[in-house]
């Protein structure tokens, strides 16, 4: 099939020649690889681009960019990063696109014995290529070894691009780190203290940081020449959408066992001592007490309850096949072990998914939020058995089955324990989301600003900024 973009996506192919800085921030499903590798197919056989090293997290690495490219035909060789073959085209360069993942970035070492990472053992002044892309952008947040590899050997490409659906999947501190890879800190500041005194305030210990007054419209002016906006609602005609919250009663005895964990941080269980001495472990150990089974502290399962099967069994008797998602192995083994119908997601069984052969798919967000595609071919419906506190996570998993391809209404449901942490999760991730939103249409209203007021605008200034403009 040859790729032919939708109008949507010229301006998203321009942005990505005309600017040797930039980042598609586009919303799932509207095709942000795709239009990727039209752009570098068009540079590359014009003579201004060599290839590009694409870093991805694994799966999209090494399924999803391969699949891209033989999906739409694209006249591009690809080498995978992660086999001697790859490497081979590497130091011969006689590939065009060479992907790796996250892992492979940063050195490290293990044992005494120092193993190299791929930007120390490979990039440098004679590469085959002159492009870093860097896929998800989101997963370089934070100061890791992985984004402080990539900020060294950014001087070495001519061009660093990025894609993500999430760019602030916290708060608008999420943003810095990944700009500075973009732009080695032209637009933020080369150090995250600057960053943080010129945009935020901070409470009296420095733990939390509060943006000032016009610290959005700052940080979104900033970045704005560099980072497209396209947003998923605006362009794909998918079928409409229910958040449904399942609200369920914990047992009498679990939620006293469950508000003196949340009193104390340790009780006694069945023989068993469960203990959460800091609050990030307690936010997880009370998630466990409304999944049914908490860990203790020798990590052995204490078995509590079961009250969300029961309305999972009820949302399975209306639906089929549905998605089911739980954080944690003791609660999917649970689950398939009272389904009988229910089966583990494995890639490997798509097509019969696809098919409709499997009435229930059970599985963790994290091991399907990224390069997984055509779930969406025959489900409509998600269960959250226990919620994701990451909002990129939650997002990208439920564009599973809101995307491109979806003809039937969707419906998303979350079973919650009533008067418990589930709701806390969910409230966390909305206001998460209200500041990711309020991200993606600040920029697209500063960039729908810089359109040319003449009454004619230039072709490529309509492209960049056609979806920004008022109905």
């Amino acid at each position: 099939m040859k790729f032919k973009p939708f109008d949507y996506q010229v301006g998203m192919i321009q942005h990505l020649k005309d600017h040797k800085q930039a980042a598609l921030f586009a919303g799932m499903g509207l095709g942000k690889s795709a239009v990727t590798l039209a752009a570098y197919a068009d540079m590359i056989a014009a003579g201004e681009m060599t290839g590009a090293l694409i870093v991805a997290p694994l799966r999209v690495c090494t399924i999803t960019w391969p699949d891209q490219v033989a999906h739409w035909g694209f006249d591009l060789k690809i080498a995978n990063m992660r086999t001697d073959e790859g490497k081979r085209a590497w130091r011969d360069g006689t590939a065009d696109l060479y992907v790796c993942n996250f892992e492979m970035l940063a050195s490290k070492t293990i044992k005494g014995k120092h193993y190299k990472g791929i930007l120390e053992e490979f990039v440098g002044q004679d590469m085959p290529v002159c492009t870093l892309m860097i896929d998800e952008l989101s997963c370089l947040k934070a100061n890791s070894q992985r984004t402080k590899a990539i900020i060294k050997a950014r001087k070495y490409f001519k061009r660093v691009h990025a894609l993500t659906g999430t760019p602030s999947p916290n708060s608008l501190l999420d943003l810095f780190y990944p700009l500075k890879v973009l732009d080695g800190g032209e637009r933020l500041g080369k150090f995250i203290t600057h960053f943080k005194n010129k945009w935020f305030t901070s409470d009296y210990m420095g733990y939390t940081w509060t943006p000032k007054e016009n610290a959005h419209h700052e940080i979104n002016s900033a970045i704005a020449d560099i980072c497209l906006v396209r947003r998923s609602e605006q362009h794909l005609e998918i079928p409409s959408c229910d958040i449904i919250d399942c609200d369920v009663t914990l047992p009498a005895k679990v939620m006293k066992q469950y508000k003196a964990l949340e009193r104390q941080l340790v009780i006694q269980i069945q023989d068993k001592v469960v203990d959460a001495q800091s609050a990030a472990t307690l936010v997880n150990k009370l998630a466990q007490f409304t999944a049914g089974i908490v860990y203790d502290e020798d990590g052995s399962e204490v078995h509590l309850h079961t009250v969300k099967h029961a309305a999972l069994a009820k949302i399975i008797k209306k639906h089929s096949p549905v998605l089911v998602l739980t954080r944690y192995r003791s609660e999917m083994a649970a689950l398939l072990e009272a389904f009988p119908e229910a089966e583990a997601f494995d890639e490997k069984r798509m097509d019969d998914w696809r098919a409709g052969k499997i009435p229930c798919f059970v599985a963790n967000p994290a091991s399907l939020s990224h390069g997984i595609d055509g779930i969406q071919d025959s489900c409509s419906v998600i269960v959250w058995m226990s919620l994701t506190y990451s909002l990129e996570q939650y997002e990208q998993t439920n564009a599973r089955i809101l995307r491109t391809g979806q003809d039937q209404n969707s419906s998303i449901y979350r079973i919650m324990a009533a008067s418990s942490i589930d709701w806390v999760i969910a409230s966390a991730l909305e206001n998460k989301s209200e500041g990711q939103s309020g991200l993606m249409a600040s920029i697209g209203l500063l960039q729908r600003q810089s359109v040319p007021t003449a009454s004619e605008p230039s072709e490529k200034s309509r492209d960049r900024f056609d979806f920004f403009s008022a109905p």
